[in-house]
């Protein structure tokens, strides 16, 4: 099985770099690790993450691959992610250059997928703010509830 995972991302170097070093640290125990290509795909012409995925290339544990969408927008990046996925790719998972995937992450929309033999597959997103003082007030208001 291969599954092509999908990042889009515009000049966040940070979030990028923690997102890739989640996907580096998933772990596959309910069931067989599949093969698994990560596909970034830059919205930032001047290739702002380029040299951040070349570096880690030698110590990434799957095939990374990198391309730039000239297009402005996320549905311009996303499309283009999904047309670099390879021929022969089973799965699609779509992830922000804003998140930290948890280490099971994909296995269990994998999982999930092969359990109920579904065609879409999705999880909750939980919002963790970078401020400690954020109000708790704010934390509670549907704008931060993700929706199935």
């Amino acid at each position: 099985m291969l599954v092509s995972v999908c990042i889009i991302t515009y000049k966040r170097p940070e979030g990028l770099k923690t997102l890739l070093n989640g996907i580096n640290q998933l772990t596959f125990n309910k069931i067989d690790t599949p093969n698994i290509e990560v596909i970034v795909i830059d919205n930032d012409l001047s290739g702002s993450a380029c040299q951040f995925c070349e570096e880690i290339k030698s110590d990434f544990k799957w095939l990374l691959k990198y391309g730039i969408e000239s297009k402005r927008g996320i549905s311009h990046a996303r499309n283009r992610a999904i047309a670099s996925a390879s021929e022969n790719t089973n799965f699609i998972a779509i992830i922000d250059d804003d998140e930290i995937p948890e280490v099971s992450w994909l296995e269990q929309l994998l999982w999930v997928q092969q359990e109920y033999k579904a065609d879409v597959v999705s999880g909750p997103v939980v919002r963790h703010f970078e401020e400690e003082n954020v109000p708790d007030w704010l934390t509670k208001i549907e704008i931060f509830k993700s929706q199935l």
